[in-house]
């Protein structure tokens, strides 16, 4: 079930890996496109204004010529107005058209053998009016007749209508250009859009196929677990009655209700209770870890002292420890306030945790201290036992598991007892762990929140 998850991850991740790369690309595509666009559309205007400027000064000349013959027709000063106007402006006129045609060096010869002619031509016209004014009519005719001032402008008008002629080709090749870059551009984002739902929709369809197994299989792990839970339970209560029933007939014995015994018998029927006694608590331990593994197990938190649970705790372990010649004490906090807790419930933890105490430790001591630090309040046991390596540390709190060494796994036990402990500490927002150092003994700690402290 883990691996058709880690699945579906993976193709989520490939999912949005391609889509980031798609939208990249279109991205990085698209921006070049514009860019390229924008050239293409500010060429056009330049090609534009170079169309716009040769017709326009062609004009302005024509005026001018026209306006220089009114002149020789009736002496007036007034005709010569379009003509003084190129005049003044036919230099600036060749430096911005030099500009704007910048990028076609034909285009700028055209302009300076365009200009050169011009300037023949003004002179031709300025001569023709200086005629007019010092020497008459008949003058500037003759001059006229000679057609120089017309070759000159046929010239011109031949050069214009060829640059005319060479932007009208770049702006159609512009035009078209820009043309094609906005169909391949529409192209482009289509075929990545197409792309990119094909992709999607493969991809959905099979993260949707792997969450159908997934769901599947969730279902099913869900069915045998409750089948394992309900089993376990089943069985556990089943061999209670029994091990109930043996272990009240094991006391009757015992007690010589049933008759005499001998002590030879009164040894093999202690030991058979208990051995009863232990395989009881390993069927608690198993019902209690199904509990808290299918989160059935609920807190009946009230009101209590700590110091309280710990005496209680200790007048059922001194047996045990006193039994196996060890020092067994407790050191408690004298100003302990009460915190909400389920009583039973820490009652089992501590309970587990001296019992593992005094289980590893051959001589030497078990100390219970309580003490309250930064909102919390803290228990520690502490044994002067075997030990645990640092390797194995981390490990006393997993389910079936079991570090001590082999003198002490004939004790048995289910591996159940520590994690069973942590599950309820964590039940109450608590922590537990364990500090140790192999050959010299083991403290086991853990906390319970609480709102107000006195300090120990």
């Amino acid at each position: 079930m883990a691996d058709q998850w880690k699945k579906i991850e993976k193709y989520a991740y490939l999912g949005i890996a391609v889509s980031l790369i798609v939208l990249v690309g279109i991205s990085s595509i698209s921006y070049q496109s514009i860019i390229q666009i924008q050239n293409d559309f500010n060429w056009v205007t330049n090609t534009r204004e170079v169309l716009l400027n040769l017709s326009y000064f062609l004009s302005s000349l024509k005026d001018a010529e026209m306006g220089q013959r009114g002149f020789l027709l009736t002496g007036q000063e007034r005709y010569l107005e379009p003509y003084k106007y190129v005049e003044k402006g036919v230099k600036s006129h060749f430096e911005s058209l030099r500009i704007i045609a910048v990028d076609n060096t034909v285009q700028q010869i055209r302009i300076d053998m365009c200009e050169k002619l011009v300037t023949e031509k003004l002179r031709e016209l300025q001569k023709l009016i200086t005629l007019q004014k010092n020497k008459g009519p008949e003058a500037a005719k003759d001059v006229i007749l000679t057609g120089t001032g017309k070759q000159i402008m046929d010239e011109i008008q031949m050069l214009v209508r060829e640059m005319n002629k060479e932007e009208r080709t770049f702006l159609d090749q512009r035009s078209k250009s820009i043309a094609v870059r906005i169909k391949l551009d529409a192209v482009v984002k289509t075929a990545a859009i197409i792309i990119l739902l094909i992709t999607a929709i493969l991809i959905v369809s099979r993260i949707s196929y792997l969450f159908r197994i997934y769901k599947k299989a969730m279902s099913e792990e869900i069915n045998l677990v409750d089948m394992k839970s309900s089993f376990v339970s089943n069985v556990s209560h089943e061999l209670r009655t029994p091990l109930k029933a043996i272990r009240e007939s094991i006391s009757i014995v015992l007690d010589e209700s049933a008759g005499q015994v001998n002590d030879e018998q009164k040894k093999f029927l202690t030991i058979s209770k208990r051995n009863v006694d232990r395989l009881a608590k390993l069927i608690d331990d198993v019902l209690d870890f199904q509990k808290l593994d299918a989160g059935k197990t609920t807190l009946n938190a009230s009101n209590n002292n700590m110091n309280e649970v710990v005496k209680e705790v200790y007048e059922l372990m001194i047996q045990p420890a006193k039994k196996k010649g060890l020092s067994f004490t407790i050191t408690l906090c004298s100003q302990l306030s009460k915190i909400k807790f389920d009583r039973d419930k820490i009652i089992q933890v501590l309970s587990n945790i001296v019992n593992n105490a005094i289980k590893f430790t051959e001589k030497g001591s078990v100390t219970i201290t309580t003490s309250t630090k930064e909102n919390a309040l803290y228990v520690s046991v502490q044994d002067t036992g075997s030990g645990i390596a640092e390797k194995d540390l981390s490990k006393i709190f997993n389910r079936f598991e079991q570090v001590s060494d082999t003198k002490h796994k004939k004790a048995g036990g289910t591996g159940l007892g520590l994690a069973i402990s942590k599950d309820i500490i964590q039940l109450h927002k608590g922590k537990i762990w364990a500090e140790s150092e192999f050959g010299k003994g083991t403290t086991v700690w853990f906390l319970l929140p609480i709102t107000e402290h006195r300090k120990c």
